[in-house]
């Protein structure tokens, strides 16, 4: 590993006049360059209208150009993402992922209470049936999809207030940790239980649209790798300073997050079309479980902590 890390990379998307720099984690000329991704960053592909994570890190390290893509991360999604040098260590670290021996830990911050403070989501992701926008959804019977699985943590409950905004948010802050790798599981999973990810454009409803950013961020990587050991990247987490102090919210604030335009809504229940739940289907669930299958659970009480 290189002793001193790279400077960061510098990049820009001209459409939105955004100027944005890539921090380096991590740095071995024989294996990887792992890298702290910035939102709204496409991975890869098409370079020729805003850069890619790809073309920017190609063009800082010609001599390992082309990286190799080790695993996928949402373009909306901060936070550790790494890339191969060589193909042989492009090939272990692939395994890795495919039989589930790394370890991912996300930040999230989501829109209302979440009412139990450990738990997990253990329900089945499938693509969203001639869904233009290819989203994806919670499987049904006649639309299965794939097993998935996420270990869901309530770090902190309070109020979010927006940048040039008088609107007031009640938000969880959560530690998230899929023990499988589904397109969008997340995104979804949070959905389907009434708690989608703030600023989530495919997910959220309703939609924040004073929201600078979907706020999912992949603050940590544990990978046991057969040469180098275990590694562990870690990403700086964007988001605790985002809530209010609690000295600071007043019982004025409580009351406009209470509103109903800043309720969060269940809308993903029956996963094919993502028709909002009625107000006559909604039951509190008055216990906080620790472990929780979707399946078989009414809804959650998204306004309400015991």
């Amino acid at each position: 590993m290189a002793k001193h890390l790279p400077a960061p990379v510098q990049g820009e998307d001209a459409r939105y006049k955004r100027r944005f720099s890539i921090p380096i984690l991590y740095y071995n000329p024989d294996t990887f360059v792992v890298v702290d991704k910035p939102f709204d960053v496409r991975i890869d592909g098409d370079a020729s209208q805003s850069p890619t994570l790809q073309s920017l890190l190609d063009a800082a390290f010609p001599q390992h150009a082309p990286l190799r893509l080790v695993h996928q991360l949402d373009h909306v999604t901060s936070g550790v993402h790494v890339w191969g040098t060589t193909r042989t260590a492009t090939r272990h670290a692939g395994s890795l992922f495919q039989q589930r021996k790394t370890r991912k830990t996300y930040s999230a911050i989501v829109a209302g209470f979440v009412l139990a403070s450990d738990f997990f989501i253990n329900s089945p992701i499938a693509d969203m049936l001639f869904d233009e926008r290819k989203r994806m959804c919670v499987g049904s019977e006649g639309n299965p999809g794939r097993e998935a699985k996420t270990h869901v943590t309530v770090v902190k409950r309070g109020y979010m207030k927006f940048a040039g905004s008088d609107r007031i948010k009640k938000v969880s802050l959560l530690e998230l940790k899929p023990e499988s790798g589904r397109r969008h599981q997340l995104r979804v999973h949070m959905a389907h239980i009434g708690h989608p990810i703030v600023g989530d454009v495919l997910y959220e409803r309703p939609f924040s649209t004073d929201s600078p950013r979907t706020m999912l961020h992949a603050k940590s990587l544990f990978m046991p790798l057969p040469l180098e050991g275990d590694l562990l990247f870690e990403a700086p987490d964007p988001f605790p300073d985002l809530l209010m102090k609690d000295e600071d919210v007043t019982e004025e604030m409580r009351r406009l997050a209470d509103l109903p335009s800043n309720m969060p809504k269940i809308w993903m229940r029956y996963g094919l079309d993502g028709t909002p739940v009625t107000d006559e289907d909604l039951q509190i669930n008055e216990r906080a479980t620790t472990v929780v299958d979707l399946a078989s659970v009414e809804s959650f009480d998204v306004n309400k902590i015991e």
